[in-house]
């Protein structure tokens, strides 16, 4: 259960980042733009699994090697029984391995579920995030995405959705679409690294469906 976990570990201590934010100043305290272009190709920034929500060997090795694992989940009903189950099988095979292993690392804490294709035409979906929200808002993100055929038709073409050049009659989805994903990805890199700087996009989605 802890093989990706101690390869990630080794991997880092033998290509992780050797500039320090004091080798990208110059003596003359100017900026080495330099130093800072050949930093970018140390090492990565981050490593993103994507796995299924199972709990197989295979799986279980994701989960305790995340510093921060996201659960993108619907908001009907049998999918929220089965992310139920789910989060309390994880806690039941974390509680066996800390039962023979207590000083192992697991995570960062700052999980989160996801609401995915949601359709705000209606009041269901929006009124399950908000009551979730409220039961736990560390673990239920204010931003989510939209139900849109947009990526799908992104996905026939096998690009994401900045790499997708609709055609006329799809821009409007396309955009909406591509706002839509930096309102989400922006919520998660706070999330993920909060002490960065937001780009505003997370918190433009928030105003506009929670104020």
């Amino acid at each position: 259960y802890r093989i990706l976990k101690e390869a990630i570990k080794r991997w880092d201590e033998g290509y992780g980042a050797k500039t320090s934010a004091a080798d990208l100043r110059r003596a003359d305290g100017s900026f080495n733009v330099n130093a800072y272009t050949q930093a970018l190709k140390e090492t990565v920034d981050v490593i993103v699994i994507d796995q299924q929500p199972s709990l197989t060997l295979m799986q279980l090795n994701g989960l305790i090697a995340a510093d921060t694992v996201v659960i993108p989940q619907t908001m009907k009903g049998f999918d929220l029984a089965t992310l139920s189950t789910y989060v309390s099988n994880i806690g039941e095979y974390l509680e066996f391995i800390m039962g023979f292993e207590a000083d192992i690392e697991i995570g960062s804490g700052e999980h989160v579920v996801l609401p995915t294709i949601v359709q705000e035409q209606n009041n269901q979906d929006t009124d399950q995030i908000l009551d979730l929200y409220r039961r736990a808002p560390r673990e239920i993100l204010q931003v989510w995405y939209n139900r849109s055929d947009a990526i799908a038709n992104a996905s026939e073409e096998y690009k994401s959705i900045y790499e997708y050049l609709p055609p006329k009659s799809r821009r409007t989805s396309a955009r909406a679409f591509m706002a839509n994903a930096n309102a989400v990805n922006d919520a998660l890199v706070q999330r993920v690294w909060p002490e960065l700087p937001t780009r505003g996009f997370a918190d433009a989605f928030i105003k506009d469906r929670w104020s």
